[in-house]
């Protein structure tokens, strides 16, 4: 009789969820406004994109591209201001 492996397991442990929030927090202090997104939307929790293609719905912002409060531009103006080789940038891309 063999016995069979186990594969992968699907589910992190909470040490791997541990360090996962460990990151997203260092990343968010470090500037990265992806990492504080993550974070208010994890703690709200509320979903991080809409399925038809929207961008993270912060509060007080309409959260789809082209929307007159859309705040892609002043996001990217920011980064480069700050951190003008960053890959976030789509010119770094």
């Amino acid at each position: 009789m063999t016995v069979k492996t186990r594969g992968r397991q699907a589910k992190p442990t909470k040490a791997e969820v541990a360090d996962a929030w460990e990151r997203i927090r260092v990343a968010a202090e470090a500037g990265n406004l992806q990492a504080c997104a993550l974070l208010i939307a994890l703690a709200e929790n509320k979903p991080l994109m809409h399925t038809d293609g929207g961008i993270i719905n912060l509060p007080g912002h309409g959260g789809w591209r082209g929307d007159e409060n859309d705040p892609r531009d002043a996001i990217l103006a920011k980064i480069r201001e700050n951190e003008p080789h960053s890959k976030q940038l789509p010119e770094n891309q």
